[in-house]
């Protein structure tokens, strides 16, 4: 989800100024306007990162962050667009931090070091994919991309979803948080 969504953030200048015409200005406010989205996401689930709830928070991101992507894809203005990178940045920030949270509470304390370092290829792996997905930009549209790396997102959160439905019907609720 991150290695395919996340690569947003290196089209937005493209997108500010070739798409929406706002320029260096315009850019910096998407920016802001994403990093807006994602505080204000992540103040409001760091007190609900356990149970079920966190579960659902992700799976809920996951889904709204592909979504926001398109919606951006087809934002016809300027503010309009802001509003949807607002949403793509809380929905990132909100599956970023809660994916964070399940994968360490299900890890053992000796591990977390490690499985924090494994996480962490996932920006490694966004940035790689920036390059194949910029020269997919140049090549069909920024536009069309973007909807592309929405849609992609939900294609893999539907795939986890369904992965994770038959965990827990062959394990078991034993492979979800109490």
């Amino acid at each position: 989800v991150v290695m395919v969504g996340f690569p947003f953030v290196a089209f937005l200048p493209r997108y500010a100024t070739e798409i929406l015409d706002v320029g260096s200005t315009g850019y910096g406010f998407l920016a802001a306007a994403s990093a807006v989205g994602a505080v204000f996401v992540s103040l409001y689930i760091a007190g609900r990162s356990s149970g079920r709830a966190a579960w659902r928070i992700q799976a809920i991101s996951g889904f709204l962050f592909g979504i926001m992507l398109i919606a951006l894809a087809l934002a016809p203005s300027f503010w309009s667009a802001a509003a949807m990178v607002a949403g793509v940045g809380a929905a990132s920030a909100g599956f970023q931090a809660m994916n964070n949270s399940l994968v360490l509470t299900l890890s053992e304390l000796e591990y977390h070091g490690r499985v924090q370092s494994l996480m962490m290829l996932s920006f490694s792996g966004f940035g790689m994919a920036a390059l194949p997905l910029g020269a997919l930009a140049d090549r069909v549209g920024l536009r069309q991309t973007l909807a592309g790396m929405g849609a992609a997102v939900v294609v893999a959160m539907a795939v986890y979803m369904v992965i994770s439905q038959r965990a827990r019907q062959r394990y078991g609720e034993s492979v979800t948080l109490a």
